[in-house]
């Protein structure tokens, strides 16, 4: 079906090719297999997870009453985020609620439907939202027109900043137009994850039984992973028929176990004898990969299981106040809500001339809309999601009024929304770490959003010296998870002639299907946004063959980042992030971090002394003075150049701790001020007036 991996904080990403046939536009999947065995064994809050899950399988095998039926059914309440750009995948009413049948026919085997089956009746159940987090009339729907369509695993956040719902009342459901390269499928948040991304995301071409789902499309994809949202695996998830088919494989031991993952509809399959008695594999069951036209089941172990997860980990999602505060359970309720204003941006904090793009997120059919901006350029719009620029520095209030057929109207505002400030000025170039210390400099920022594993100082190995950088991707199960080193604002204006970014790093895969991603991006516009500089993944992010344990690179595989700043030369206020994509592969370390001149020497000693300098008064209008650090060299020397390029100042000197220049003869203007030590260099600008 889908490709997954789970654990318990993790998103399952799912990775099969599909290939759309002229002929029949029949769906065919080719294999593809996940790593999630090789992660698991070694996680011990997954394996807790688990422990808590069967004791309470247990309990409930042991009280569950079927005659008491109606006391055991859950009602899960659904808001679908439909991600569109204007295209096919903003897709209709009434394709999401072909989905929510098919759900409702697959949980509950309603008789009459393709759900009716050898399997069980889950005694779960699926509902569009009807009201909103704040309690408004919704018809369970939200629409956000946003290139985030074209959906990428390192803007997982993204997504949930763009349209989400609080995930301890509602599943939240992203539709979206592809996923990654198209590949894939969906993916889904395992039970016990981070709120903020928690849910499933699925593609438009197999959301529902209509409409932009293909012909032979059944729904079975959001089914798979609305079952991995409630704590399933895969039938053959430890890819091995395991010892004890009932806390091996899915954990689950009326599940068949099955050696691997099958596709298409394999007759009479049975990889595993170990199983009493001895069943064909369960080529039927909703969790497996083959065919949609295959499946058709739940076991009754999985429905404990799947109540185990509601019990444990989303509580409240299926409570009785939930079901009214959700307005699944209230019948005062209107058949037909009227307009809910809504929006949102993702870049509320900019410097002063960038522009801001808003998202219209509002709800239920809206015809027209009118947005105020205070501050803002312009100051009104009638667009659904429109960039305004702010020019002035403060903090400015937006609302909008939205209007539908009946011209009923709907009006929301956020005071103090959108913060505008003046750009600082940049550290000057050089600037290096090589993590000798055996901790982060105070330059260095390191963004945790899940507050679990992240960028770490190691001593395991270095490019050079004692100490690099590494995550360790292996137990990083958050998969999706973005883990930042944000160096500090650079003025690349202090540099001669080349800004550039160097650093090292080593990379082993774990897998041949999978991989960590290594993203460098550059920011102009004070971190509101950034663009890429580098994308490492898969072949270009590997330095080391494959290796199923822990990844320590020997001397020879390192490779070098040689990123030119070229096109930004002329910025004195950029800011630059290596981040970390988990895909739970293997450790990643990064070593010798290096932001400087390409015409100059790059060593990290360059560094050192380019920290160590001081020049002052700066602006100067007479004398300037340079701080230096002492040194036994007789071999110094300092060079000014101004601002073209033309040397003015030439001269060799002693080691002295204070150089003092006499700068009244200059021109007004800027300066560059070269200091070479030892072999070392240094770079300062300075101001004359």
């Amino acid at each position: 079906m889908n490709c997954s991996k789970n654990i318990q904080i993790l998103l399952i990403l799912l990775s099969l090719p599909v290939i759309a046939f002229a002929q029949n536009k029949a769906i065919q999947k080719t294999a593809a297999y996940c790593a999630f065995d090789q992660v698991t064994q070694q996680n011990e809050a997954f394996q807790d997870f688990n422990k808590r899950v069967q004791s309470q399988v247990e309990v409930l095998e042991a009280n569950w009453n079927e005659a008491q039926k109606d006391n055991h059914i859950k009602t899960i309440p659904i808001v679908v985020h439909v991600i569109h750009d204007g295209g096919t995948e903003n897709i209709s009413m009434e394709q999401i609620e072909s989905q929510i049948e098919v759900l409702n026919n697959t949980f509950r085997k309603v008789s009459g439907t393709n759900g009716d089956a050898d399997g069980v009746d889950t005694e779960i159940q699926f509902a569009l939202a009807r009201k909103n987090p704040n309690g408004r009339c919704t018809d369970g729907v939200v629409r956000v027109q946003s290139p985030l369509t074209m959906h990428q695993n390192s803007e997982r956040h993204l997504l949930a900043q763009l349209s989400r719902w609080d995930a301890r009342h509602y599943l939240n459901v992203y539709v979206v137009r592809r996923i990654g390269t198209g590949s894939t499928l969906g993916y889904a948040a395992f039970p016990g994850g981070p709120l903020e991304s928690d849910g499933i995301v699925v593609a438009h071409n197999v959301f529902g039984t209509m409409g932009t789902a293909g012909v032979n499309t059944t729904g079975r994809t959001t089914v798979h992973e609305i079952g991995h949202w409630l704590g399933l695996f895969h039938p053959f998830q430890d890819e091995g028929c395991g010892e004890d088919i009932c806390t091996s494989g899915d954990r689950v031991c009326d599940t068949p176990p099955q050696t691997e993952a099958f596709f298409g509809c394999p007759q009479n399959s049975n990889s595993c004898h170990n199983d009493n008695p001895d069943l064909n594999d369960p080529i039927r069951n909703y969790m497996n990969y083959t065919d949609d036209v295959c499946q058709d089941e739940f076991t009754y172990g999985q429905k404990l299981r799947m109540h185990a997860a509601l019990i444990l980990e989303r509580p409240n999602t299926w409570s009785p106040t939930n079901l009214m505060n959700t307005g699944i359970n209230d019948e005062s309720l209107p058949e037909i809500c009227g307009v809910v204003a809504d929006f949102v941006t993702l870049t509320p904090k900019i410097c002063v001339s960038n522009s801001i793009q808003f998202h219209d997120r509002s709800l239920n059919e809206v015809t027209t809309w009118q947005w105020i901006f205070t501050g803002g350029t312009p100051a009104t719009s009638v667009e659904v999601n429109p960039i305004v620029t702010y020019n002035a520095t403060g903090t400015y209030k937006v609302g909008l009024a939205v209007f539908d057929a009946d011209n009923q109207v709907d009006y929301f505002e956020i005071d103090n929304y959108i913060e505008v400030e003046e750009p600082g000025i940049g550290r000057a170039l050089a600037f290096g770490e090589d993590f000798e210390t055996g901790d982060f400099s105070d330059e260095i920022q390191i963004l945790n959003p899940d507050k679990g594993i992240t960028w770490e100082v190691s001593d395991t190995a270095a490019y050079e010296g004692s100490y690099s950088i590494k995550i360790n991707n292996m137990i990083n199960t958050n998969y999706g998870q973005l883990d930042e080193i944000v160096l500090p604002f650079f003025d690349l204006t202090s540099t001669v002639e080349n800004p550039f970014l160097r650093f090292h790093w080593a990379y082993a895969p774990s897998h041949n299907i999978f991989s960590d991603e290594l993203v460098v991006s550059i920011s102009t516009d004070c971190g509101s946004t950034f663009e890429t500089l580098r994308y490492l993944s898969g072949n270009t992010l590997a330095t080391a063959p494959l290796q199923t344990t822990p990844f320590a690179p020997t001397d020879n595989q390192w490779e070098t980042a040689n990123i030119s700043l070229s096109t930004y030369k002329d910025e004195s206020y950029v800011l630059i992030k290596i981040t970390n994509v988990t895909d739970g592969g293997n450790n990643l370390y990064l070593d010798e971090i290096y932001v400087g001149d390409g015409s100059l020497p790059t060593s990290i000693e360059d560094a050192e002394l380019q920290a160590a300098i001081t020049v002052f008064p700066n602006p100067s209008s007479g004398f300037l003075q340079v701080q230096l650090p002492f040194s036994a060299s007789k071999n110094m020397s300092l060079t000014v150049t101004d601002i073209h390029g033309k040397m003015v100042l030439q001269q060799d000197f002693e080691a002295i701790e204070v150089l003092q220049l006499d700068t009244r003869d200059f021109s007004k203007g800027l300066y560059l001020l070269k200091i070479e030590m030892d072999g070392n260099v240094a770079v300062e600008k300075f101001l004359v007036e």
